[in-house]
């Protein structure tokens, strides 16, 4: 089933089928008792809002003015729009999230938020990724939660009623309401009111992608034209031939059947599904040993370990993330905050970039000067393609034409016989959250010389070597957190990777790979 349960879910899930009760009755998801979800407020909320405001003002600027003067229901039901609204973004921290609402509710002197509501808990963890879209059309996709809500509060309770235990005819109001605008809320409602029907996927042209690369899969079977009916699909197909392993489209082995774009990696990885293979999977007994040798250099490092080498990592990569957070915000002030940060004006965070970024050029320097001349609109369109897309060829050629416009004028690389391109280092850096995958920081060099110590085949072309090295790192991961081993999220793999040494398993046969079957 397409429901999420890696980590504690459960307080979302629940709150989301709290609020099909709200719809029904009005009362209110965060003041128990009080009636929230009326038809009053939800049109009162609307009319405030209006039509889009195109000044420069960021998005809880204009809603305090919207808000100003309203009643207490109305910025009630502001706050819990929101609740809604960040109920599924897993990238957004818990205290942002909150802090958020706590804010709206401040701006009324009639309404108080305690900091203990056990509603709040909902927040904390996320289900999926969202992009910087999400948070740039926010505007747009609080506008959709209200409007969906305003057709159920229409209608008579038990047509509501019967309706919300509908995923069909739910989903048909939902497309009816979206219109042109396309709002994510649309894939993300779905997931939350009816999480064992529909995936955890908010982008329709991943789902789109997704689809296409599992076609021929299907073999005989027709897929559905409807996506979310083909995604389903295909999920019955993958549950049947994969009975012990969770079947999710951002996980090993799933993943690496669509993500990639790269055509030889998509269907190696849906042929080995075919033949019953669940998932890459190093020797068990040389996967202990590595971890064994991690865990005595990584005792021998002591505090210099956390200190010197993981806070540093850490702090660089949680910049990244704000700035990356923001982009869709404020995509000027983005775009200055990374110039400046893969700038030289700190050196140590300079010295920490180069090193993550070891590379035959200096892709730090080389990334600063595209942002130098990259204008803002196609700044915000680029990355929003990283994010939507991850680190595929099609990503790779968006940025080319930059690269190669700066490499024609001998602004970088003024030497080498061609424009350089980003490299998947560096896109796995600006993408890689430290808790999640798929995305890690990638050290080619490393990477290849511990495949090969492990005798797994490297593959010649780049992409297929960074996704290779995903999985790779993502099986380390899972495996070192099931027997209790030092590795608890991407930087651990990295530091890890960064120290390998080949007499670490140099008493060990080479070779000794697999594919686990079930």
């Amino acid at each position: 089933m397409s429901r999420f349960e890696e980590w504690d879910t459960k307080p979302i899930y629940d709150t989301a089928e709290r609020w099909k009760e709200c719809l029904l009755d009005g009362d209110s998801l965060l003041w128990p008792g009080e009636k929230v979800w009326t038809l009053a407020n939800v049109e009162s909320f609307m009319e405030a809002l209006g039509s889009p405001d195109g000044s420069d003002a960021d998005f809880f600027t204009k809603l305090k003015a919207q808000l100003q003067g309203k009643p207490r229901g109305v910025s009630q039901l502001a706050c819990e729009v929101l609740l809604v609204y960040y109920l599924f973004p897993r990238k957004i921290k818990g205290d942002t999230k909150r802090a958020a609402l706590k804010m709206v509710v401040e701006w009324s002197d009639e309404v108080t938020l305690e900091d203990h509501n056990p509603v709040l808990q909902a927040l904390e963890w996320g289900i999926g990724a969202t992009g910087t879209a999400y948070n740039t059309r926010r505007y747009y996709e609080v506008l959709f939660i209200l409007s969906f809500s305003r057709v159920m509060l229409e209608k008579p309770m038990e047509e509501s009623r019967a309706l919300l235990n509908n995923h069909l005819q739910v989903r048909t109001v939902l497309d009816s309401t979206k219109g042109t605008s396309n709002p994510m809320s649309r894939h993300i409602l779905l997931h939350l009111l009816f999480p064992d029907s529909y995936e955890r996927i908010s982008s329709q042209s991943q789902k789109l992608k997704i689809r296409n690369a599992f076609e021929k899969f299907m073999g005989n079977e027709p897929l559905p034209a409807y996506v979310d009916d083909a995604l389903y699909a295909i999920r019955g197909k993958l549950e049947s031939l994969l009975p012990q392993s969770p079947v999710d489209f951002y996980r090993t082995p799933v993943k690496e059947c669509w993500e990639s774009g790269v055509v030889t990696i998509q269907e190696a990885a849906i042929n080995r599904i075919l033949q019953g293979q669940c998932r890459f999977s190093l020797d068990e007994a040389k996967l202990h040993r590595l971890l064994e040798a991690f865990q005595t250099y990584r005792n021998n490092q002591a505090i210099n370990y956390e200190i010197q080498l993981r806070k540093p990592i850490e702090h660089v990569l949680d910049q990244i993330r704000q700035i990356m957070n923001a982009m869709e915000e404020d995509p000027e002030q983005a775009r200055e905050d990374l110039k400046n940060l893969f700038a030289d004006k700190d050196k140590s965070v300079t010295a920490i970039l180069d090193n993550l970024l070891s590379s035959q050029y200096n892709q730090r320097q080389t990334f600063k000067a595209m942002l130098d001349v990259l204008p803002t609109e196609r700044f915000r369109e680029l990355f929003s393609a990283l994010h939507e897309l991850g680190v595929t060829q099609e990503v790779r050629e968006q940025f080319s034409e930059y690269y190669t416009s700066l490499y024609k004028q001998g602004k970088i690389n003024a030497g080498s016989k061609n424009a350089p391109l980003i490299t998947p280092q560096l896109m796995g850096m600006l993408l890689c959250d430290p808790s999640e995958e798929p995305h890690i920081l990638y050290l080619p060099t490393k990477y290849f010389q511990l495949i090969s110590v492990l005798g797994i085949p490297y593959p010649n072309d780049v992409l297929e070597r960074y996704h290779l090295s995903s999985s790779i790192a993502a099986e380390i991961l899972r495996f070192a957190k099931n027997y209790h081993y030092p590795v608890e999220d991407q930087v651990d793999v990295y530091l890890l990777v960064h120290s390998f040494q080949p007499d670490w398993l140099a008493d060990e046969e080479r070779g000794g790979y697999m594919w686990k079957r079930i």
